[in-house]
């Protein structure tokens, strides 16, 4: 959580991801010890003698400072399961949180090579996937960022881009993270990934991974203005509108699964360009925005019809409530609001996104935060929270308690982790005409 001031707060479980899932069971059937080994820990850690020994903790119960190198001052965020990256004013990357398969950047030659050949965007190619591990004397957990990414540090001049100190030459403006891996561009629209790579998530040619940011093996002269990131997969959106995606089941060949009666496809090593609905027969159809759920991707596109630019959605990827996957965009209807046809209206992609959905944001008009689940055409729009829910049926007191003057509620801000919800509410007085 990033405050105005820049103050960078945590809560929550920021690092091993091992326990992940399972402390979620604990939670609910020893919910009184876990609250008590919480507590102790806060009474015996010394935040002022030993920063990092304070943050090793299984959950953050409250929000919690921690501390960036001197000179740093955070700029934007993005969290994963178990992997925190901050973005500061001078175009650095600082990642933490678990970090087996070199997902905290902190350096180093690239690890073990998942096949003997390495195929590049003219080799093509790359080897299957199959499981690695780093060697035991790499950092498991990055308790507190430190270190920058490595692999971004190009200095430039004294006081340039950030605030205090050197700038790198081509600053960090986005970053997206996976599972396990990272992904991000730069203000010159490069784009790097590192981290977890045996199903092709870096987008290098080959299935290895990388404790260290590599260049993603995109055509020359590319130039991408977004990131995003999903389980196991990845996708980048370039100045002219056009999207490339790789990672986990990217590809589009369909691959063998032993006869469980599904259709799944082959892992794309290499960023593919995604050919959008309607371009065969000449028509243009330009990519705004980009967003990956967990195991699909969305688009966000503007096409001219009768003259009139209209917002179109896309999505492609595993279908909710079906093992199957759709590897290429199907158009989706949006939701229409009065006075208004389908498609008018703006629209951009919101933060988060769960297993099989994501969230969309409109922009004018009403407004409203809504969540898309992936079922093919017949795609359902839910609002992430009713007017009802958001402001209450009634007005008043509860239980004889003094009346408390009317206010309204709207969402700024909503986002999705792997197992929690946060919103960003603003509370106003509802003043009647």
């Amino acid at each position: 959580m990033l405050t105005t001031c820049g103050q960078l707060f945590l809560f929550g479980r920021p690092h091993d991801v091992r326990k992940a899932l399972s402390l979620r069971h604990m939670w609910q059937t020893f919910a009184i010890l876990v609250r008590i080994n919480q507590a102790m820990k806060r009474v015996f850690d010394n935040p002022a003698a030993d920063a990092a020994t304070y943050l090793r903790e299984d959950v953050l119960l409250l929000p919690r400072a921690f501390p960036l190198p001197s000179g740093e001052r955070p700029l934007k965020v993005a969290c994963s399961g178990a992997l925190t990256a901050i973005i500061t004013e001078s175009g650095r990357v600082f990642c933490m949180g678990h970090n087996a398969y070199g997902q905290c950047g902190l350096g180093g030659a690239v690890l073990v090579a998942a096949a003997e050949e390495e195929g590049g965007r003219e080799g093509g190619g790359g080897g299957a996937p199959r499981a690695q591990k780093m060697q035991k004397a790499d950092v498991a957990n990055v308790w507190t960022p430190m270190t920058p990414v490595q692999g971004l540090e190009e200095e430039g001049e004294e006081g340039g881009f950030g605030a205090g100190g050197k700038s790198i030459k081509d600053p960090v403006v986005e970053v997206a993270l996976g599972f396990q891996h990272a992904v991000c561009c730069t203000r010159e629209g490069r784009a790097y990934a590192w981290g977890k790579g045996e199903r092709g998530q870096l987008g290098n040619g080959a299935a290895v991974n990388h404790n260290s940011a590599f260049p993603i093996d995109l055509p020359v002269e590319t130039k991408v203005r977004k990131v995003a990131s999903g389980f196991n997969h990845a996708a980048a959106l370039t100045e002219e509108g056009k999207v490339w995606v790789w990672g986990k089941w990217q590809g589009l060949s369909v691959r063998s699964e032993g006869g469980r009666g599904v259709d799944l496809y082959e892992d794309q090593l290499l960023p593919r360009e995604v050919e959008m609905p309607g371009e065969e027969e000449g028509g243009k159809v330009v990519v705004e925005d980009v967003a990956c759920g967990h195991f699909h991707t969305s688009l966000l596109a503007k096409a001219k019809e009768g003259g009139r630019e209209r917002w179109r959605l896309y999505m492609f990827g595993m279908r909710a409530g079906v093992r199957t996957v759709e590897p290429t965009p199907t158009p989706v209807a949006l939701p229409e609001e009065e006075g208004e046809g389908e498609g008018e209206g703006g629209w951009r992609f919101g933060r988060g996104g769960a297993m099989m959905h994501t969230v969309l944001e409109r922009v004018g008009g009403s407004g409203g935060i809504y969540k898309a689940e992936f079922e093919g055409e017949g795609t359902r729009f839910m609002p992430v929270c009713s007017e009802e829910q958001l402001n209450g049926k009634e007005e008043g007191g509860i239980g004889g308690a003094a009346k408390a003057p009317p206010t309204r509620k709207r969402v700024l801000k909503y986002t999705e982790g792997l197992v929690h919800r946060l919103a960003l509410v603003e509370e106003m007085e509802d003043v009647k005409p």
